[in-house]
């Protein structure tokens, strides 16, 4: 292949270098499917993949130093004696110090990818058109391998779909967290905002991303398997568990940004704070009464929206 063009300064990561972050809990019987998508990808740029584990008790630690060992040029684990998560904190902010390369992608262990030219074809996406954010289509797999719909739907047949801020933030459309390239200058920007743990970071990752790109931009291709499984923390979490823990995550993010979100994104923001305050308390008579009160909203009305059905559910 021929080499791509290098825009990076050396200040904002190693030019030649793609981090991939993963995170792993207690996900031992995916590790290896995983990391084996990731070493087949072809790319003209090296890759150094950090792998965060907190505290898991199922052996994942033994897989992920396995790899490490097999692969020490590549690998940086991050293991943990002891959960961080239950003392809140946020597992991507401790890869961050980790960080070396010009461009981070995300693939938690229990996803993969699927095509060998994934990297290649976004890092040449963010040379060529200076964003500092593209992701592609994913597809959801259950325990018995079936596929569901590519997702987010495609706006026409070219090669990219331009999302408008203005979907993201009223949660109209989610780019799948393992289908995210970006700049290290996006990531250290999410980092140095969001120093608190939150449940939803690939949200704050995609609203960040708002603020330096007109329009997230995403490759309109599969190229990842998000997995659906009993063991991951969101499957296993009831409909108002999900309500509040998105509450508490459009608090954060309105301390965290507020202060450089524009008027438009600054009302969608408090509007889905006060919806989801409302929704965590599903099966009190009060939540039909001020849903009345405050009328529809996309991300509750619109049943084929990714994201709705993530919180259904469904």
């Amino acid at each position: 292949m021929t080499p791509a063009p290098r825009s990076a300064a050396p200040h904002e990561g190693e030019p030649d270098l793609i981090t991939i972050v993963c995170l792993s809990f207690n996900t031992r019987d995916y590790i290896a499917r995983c990391f084996d998508s990731l070493m087949a990808q072809q790319t003209d740029y090296r890759l150094q993949i950090v792998v965060h584990d907190d505290a898991s008790s199922d052996g994942s630690q033994d897989v992920i130093r396995a790899y490490a060992d097999r692969f020490p040029d590549i690998f940086t684990p991050v293991l943990q004696p002891a959960n961080r998560w239950s003392q809140g904190f946020c597992p991507l902010q401790a890869c961050a110090p980790h960080i070396r390369g010009a461009f981070v992608a995300i693939c938690e262990v229990d996803d993969y990818w699927t095509e060998s030219d994934k990297l290649q074809q976004q890092v040449e996406y963010l040379v060529g058109s200076g964003r500092n954010f593209v992701g592609t289509q994913c597809q959801s797999i259950t325990p018995n391998e079936s596929l569901g719909p590519a997702f987010p739907k495609a706006d026409g047949a070219g090669p990219v779909t331009i999302i408008p801020g203005s979907h993201i933030f009223a949660m109209r459309k989610y780019i799948h967290t393992s289908t995210f390239a970006m700049r290290r200058s996006l990531f250290d920007k999410w980092a140095a905002a969001f120093t608190r743990q939150v449940v939803s970071a690939d949200l704050t990752i995609l609203l960040t991303a708002c603020l330096v790109d007109d329009g997230l931009a995403m490759q309109n291709r599969v190229t990842s398997r998000y997995r659906i499984h009993e063991g991951g923390a969101w499957t296993g979490s009831t409909r108002a568990q999900r309500y509040a823990r998105y509450a508490i995550t459009w608090q954060i993010i309105l301390e965290s940004l507020g202060a450089e979100l524009p008027p438009r994104y600054l009302r969608q923001a408090r509007s889905n704070l006060a919806y989801f305050e409302i929704l965590s308390k599903e099966g009190r008579p009060e939540v039909l009464t001020e849903l009345a009160k405050r009328g529809p909203m996309p991300v509750i009305q619109v049943g084929w929206n990714m994201l709705a059905r993530r919180l259904l559910g469904n």
